[in-house]
């Protein structure tokens, strides 16, 4: 039991801490730059260089956090064989702390509760989503083991993986830059007409801006699952190895940056846009939310895919308390 709290515990605090770097910026620059932080020049600028570094902060604590919780879990117990009951502990224990965080912070302000349960599907994929693909991949990291170099995909079959990264990544960038660009290229203010519009034009802009983060983060974990998923499926890969990771690491980069530069062009280039200098600010908060989070979700596809192989009878495993002794002496 003492095992199974803590198998909960553990990425409850990691969300609820990830949860706090990533939006105590927001909260704390609400009413402007304080005096007590450096300036770093015009308020807007340093403004935006602390929102981005508490991106950077977050994002790094979740997916190295959740990583490393997954591959230490996998060495102290089976979760070889109970992977599902042990992402949906992780899961269960991040939505809990993140759930109980929204509602204080935004139910307490009476705001809609239609607002209030939009800000909470986002955070629940933006934290723990991500939580609980990260830790599927640092226990698939240390339950799978090396490949046998001679059974391993030729690098030219390898190389399907990086448009497919690439297309996952860009998606992901574009959708998340649309209502950016959307009211930036739209004369007066607000979006363009023919979108619904039913709220003031603040509560319009911001229910799209959390739908559109919403549906980038749903198609970067998706499409990084399936890719890995589909990885082992088609290409016979028996491990996420540093050829796979390369490649999938290099796809999604050039998919980063084939959607934002694009996007960057249009903002930079409009009178309402952002300045250049704080577009560029953005860009290690946008990679590590967008292509990291790609490659991970890949990762943690081809242990599904490997997990749900290797062992059919897995559904009649022991679950997330159980003792599993070394990964590394179980059945590949």
């Amino acid at each position: 039991m003492r095992r199974a709290l803590r198998t909960v515990a553990l990425p409850a605090g990691l969300s609820a801490l990830a949860f706090a770097v990533l939006y105590a910026p927001s909260a704390v620059l609400a009413g402007g730059v304080p005096d007590w932080l450096p300036s770093l020049g015009p308020p807007e600028f340093t403004a935006t260089v602390y929102l981005q570094a508490g991106s950077v902060v977050g994002t790094t604590a979740v997916l190295a956090g959740a990583l490393a919780l997954g591959y230490r879990e996998a060495g102290h117990r089976d979760v070889f064989e109970s992977y599902l009951r042990y992402v949906g502990a992780v899961l269960a224990g991040g939505a809990g702390a993140v759930v109980l965080t929204v509602l204080v912070l935004v139910a307490g302000d009476g705001g809609n509760p239609f607002d209030t349960v939009l800000t909470a599907a986002t955070a629940l994929v933006g934290v723990p989503g991500f939580v609980a693909v990260s830790a599927l991949a640092g226990a698939g990291l240390a339950s799978l083991g090396r490949p046998d170099p001679a059974s391993a995909p030729s690098v030219r079959r390898s190389l399907s993986l990086g448009p497919a990264a690439a297309v996952v990544t860009g998606l992901g960038v574009a959708l998340d830059a649309a209502v950016d660009v959307l009211v930036a290229t739209t004369e007066g203010v607000g979006l363009p007409a023919f979108l619904p519009q039913s709220w003031s034009i603040g509560s319009t802009l911001v229910t799209y801006l959390q739908l559109t983060r919403l549906a980038s983060d749903l198609v970067l974990l998706a499409g990084g699952l399936a890719l890995g998923y589909l990885a082992v499926r088609r290409l016979g890969v028996e491990a996420p190895s540093r050829r796979f990771a390369a490649v999938v690491v290099l796809g999604g980069f050039a998919g980063f940056w084939v959607a934002w530069l694009p996007a960057t062009a249009v903002l930079a280039a409009t009178p309402s846009g952002s300045s250049l200098a704080a577009l560029a600010v953005a860009v290690p908060g946008r990679l590590l939310s967008t292509a990291a989070v790609a490659t991970v979700a890949a990762v943690a596809g081809v242990a599904v895919a490997r997990f749900g192989t290797d062992r059919p009878d897995a559904a009649d495993g022991e679950g997330v308390d159980s003792t599993g002794g070394d990964p590394a002496a179980r059945p590949r």
